[in-house]
């Protein structure tokens, strides 16, 4: 299956809304009679804590799923990879993060429906960094080196890849390391000197900017990742 095909099945409207949109375009007022029932009153989320999914967290703190007669309680996740096991058993019932672990876990056997879209790529929304005294100044001298992910097997390993290759370099020249804690931990532990680059998101590229020093080595919207299709809102289709 390929992420650009990923197919997003429309469920339960009041729940799409929120997560879609987030703030603006939710009914201010709470249900009234001749609204849909939203079936699941309670639900939770797994979401990462990244500014892709800033909606969800507006929303949630706007009291926009209130309204809606819905109790949504947010879980935070290193990735999306972290949170499918629980997934399935149904002890969440929404996740949001990168399509890369759904799309491996429905190859696998598992059925998922993407429920909402979350951002596309967008320019300084995920990016490599390097310590303010790297030597690393440019990608071809990733070649040996160690860069940091939140997740193996994820949308960071897959644009990095794609950042090396159209750089004229095979992936399984660096070696990836997982970050078990997610990117909040990241820019502190890069500078322990574990990893040589760490994969970083929104907010957590300004902290490491900000608090550490730490500079852009290069922005992963470019090339052959340009626009790519990076997170949602993504259910079993048992629950949906």
């Amino acid at each position: 299956m390929n992420i650009r095909s990923f197919r997003i099945v429309p469920v339960t409207v009041s729940v799409i809304m929120a997560l879609a949109t987030g703030c603006g375009t939710v009914s201010s007022t709470a249900p009234t009679a001749g609204q849909p029932d939203p079936g699941e009153a309670d639900i939770t989320v797994a979401a990462i804590p990244a500014t892709d999914l800033a909606g969800l967290y507006i929303a949630q703190d706007q009291g926009l799923f209130a309204r809606q007669g819905l109790h949504v309680r947010i879980e935070q996740i290193p990735s999306s990879q972290a949170i499918i096991a629980d997934q399935l058993k149904g002890q969440v019932d929404i996740s949001a993060g990168s399509y890369i672990a759904y799309i491996s876990a429905q190859a696998a056997g598992a059925r998922f429906r993407v429920l909402a879209e979350a951002p596309m790529l967008r320019p300084d929304t995920r990016v490599l960094v390097t310590t303010a005294n790297s030597p690393i100044v440019a990608v071809d001298q990733l070649v040996g080196k160690k860069i940091a992910v939140n997740a193996t097997n994820s949308i960071g390993t897959l644009l990095i890849g794609v950042l090396l290759s159209d750089h004229g370099i095979s992936p399984a020249r660096v070696r990836f390391i997982t970050d078990q804690q997610g990117f909040p931990a990241m820019p502190a532990q890069l500078q322990e000197g574990a990893w040589n680059a760490a994969f970083l998101a929104e907010p957590y590229i300004t902290l490491a900017g900000e608090k550490y020093g730490d500079r852009v080595l290069a922005d992963l919207d470019q090339g052959s990742a340009v626009n790519f299709p990076i997170d949602g809102y993504v259910a079993t289709t048992a629950w949906a």
